[in-house]
């Protein structure tokens, strides 16, 4: 680390900035054999027809029952369809180059498998039928309010539907900051700095986690304005580099919000 300055001179920065019963089949015949008491019954002819009577004659009774038959296996107990639900809260805005994802919760009582449709898909928004997930990554061009989105969610009988939303795609609210320092005149150890060759300011929106930087190579200056910045707190550092390009700690960090 280039000894560009002790603690005592360290870089001072200052900014401003702007601001989801079994039955019989229709193959079979039914035939009844048996006895009362010292009496045959005699063999019986059943339909299959639905409800009918049966007789059977004895030689001093006639013994008769209704009964009922159906064709084919036994028929299930009907339910009755229950519509699906469907439910959250979009969000309503988006900034310009961010990411926007609303998944809706939705079910059904008797659990038949769910389809998902949109009205007014924004353009740049896709849109997934299985799951009803609305995403997408609006640009520049896309700054606009997007109205009347509608989700809805149907059983294949029946569906249910969100309440209309909109989402507007805010454009960055970007703004400047202007930093300014002290320039350096001695070493660590105390010895005159003879070979400043310039600076480099670091920042970024996470405090000494810098994504961006840039050099000065100019020695005398000691302002510089960063533009471009969007909404949000932005950190800020700066060091001085030698001519053989070695820097110095960093300098006590600035910080500034752009609303």
């Amino acid at each position: 680390m280039y000894p560009g300055r002790n603690s005592g001179n360290a870089a001072a920065i200052l900014c401003s900035l702007l601001s989801l019963q079994g039955c019989l089949s229709d193959a079979e015949t039914a035939s009844a054999s048996g006895s009362a008491g010292n009496n045959s019954v005699a063999g019986l002819d059943i339909g299959v027809s639905g409800s009918y009577g049966i007789s059977a004659k004895t030689d001093s009774t006639t013994l008769a029952r209704k009964t009922t038959i159906s064709r084919g296996k036994r028929p299930r107990q009907l339910l009755t369809n229950s519509a699906p639900t469907i439910s959250g809260t979009p969000a309503s805005s988006v900034v310009q180059d961010g990411s926007y994802r609303f998944v809706p919760t939705a079910s059904d009582a008797n659990g038949d498998l769910l389809t998902f449709r949109i009205a007014n898909r924004p353009a740049w928004a896709s849109f997934d039928g299985a799951t009803g997930a609305l995403t997408g990554r609006p640009g520049g061009a896309d700054v606009a309010t997007y109205s009347n989105i509608v989700i809805s969610v149907s059983d294949g009988q029946a569906s249910a539907q969100l309440p209309a939303f909109s989402i507007v795609v805010e454009a960055y609210s970007l703004g400047s900051a202007t930093l300014s320092w002290l320039p350096p005149i001695e070493n660590v150890d105390g010895s005159p700095l003879l070979d400043l060759a310039g600076y480099r300011i670091y920042w970024g929106q996470q405090s000494r986690s810098y994504a961006n930087s840039i050099r000065i190579t100019n020695p005398g200056i000691t302002t510089y304005v960063i533009e471009n910045l969007s909404s949000g707190t932005h950190y800020f550092a700066a060091v001085a580099v030698n001519e053989s390009g070695v820097e110095s700690a960093l300098s006590e960090e600035a910080y500034k919000l752009i609303p």
